[in-house]
């Protein structure tokens, strides 16, 4: 091996005591360089092999993401060149407007997964809670009243700030009022509070939905996750 070479060297020593005084230490030095080596194969074999299952699993399931809309639109695309009733053209017209604009949805999604996946760094600035949440109220309210839901908004953080990145902060709570407002009926209640609780600054987003059975809770933060398995 050449001078550069680097070696792993196991050192064990060995003392040896008379009346409680160590007299003489014995060590012995043991080259496992070689076992090092393969073990670290190993692990790279198992981070790669880690690797390709998550990129199959993600590849699969932004596929399952994908096909409902492409179908829905191809579908339209089909039935608009056979129809000649304009209110039908029109609604066949809309299903294309509405499953693009969730095409783009899933597409702006996967761009904010791969930007966390490669640890793109977060912007800290103050962020004005309240001023956020108000901006996320004028944003929502007319999908919410789409929906047939009520909602409430109780903002009373204060004029207080954190340190965060403001648009992956914005990106996370219009997640969760999405989310709400998904899996709601009509009539439901979405409340939305802000407060200061000792030195923190809660936000709570509570719905009267359907809601996760408890048996679901650990699986939530997995990508892709859905309870109902169909889709």
């Amino acid at each position: 091996s050449s001078d550069l070479d680097i070696r792993w060297i196991r050192w064990r020593a060995f003392p040896f005591s008379k009346d409680g005084i160590m007299e003489r230490l014995i060590c012995t030095a043991e080259d496992i360089t070689l076992q090092k080596h393969a073990h670290e194969a190993e692990i790279s074999i198992e981070l790669e092999r880690k690797r390709t299952q998550l990129l199959a699993g993600f590849v699969q399931a932004a596929f399952h993401e994908f096909r409902t809309p492409l179908s829905i639109i191809n579908t339209s695309v089909y039935l608009l060149g056979n129809v000649q009733d304009v209110q039908r053209r029109n609604e066949y017209l809309q299903f294309i407007r509405d499953e693009s604009a969730n095409i783009m949805h899933l597409v702006e999604q996967l761009v904010a997964m791969s930007r966390l996946d490669v640890e793109e760094p977060f912007v800290s600035e103050r962020v004005h809670v309240d001023t956020m949440m108000n901006d996320l109220q004028i944003m929502m309210e007319p999908e919410i009243q789409a929906a047939n839901l009520k909602s409430t908004w109780s903002l009373d953080a204060e004029a207080k700030y954190v340190y965060g990145d403001a648009e992956q902060l914005h990106r996370a709570i219009k997640n969760i009022m999405e989310n709400a407002i998904k899996y709601s009926n009509p009539d439901d209640t979405i409340s939305v509070t802000t407060h200061v609780k000792n030195q923190f600054i809660c936000i709570e987003i509570e719905d009267t939905g359907e809601g996760i059975d408890s048996v679901h809770l650990d699986s939530i933060f997995e990508r892709f996750y859905r309870i109902d398995k169909a889709h």
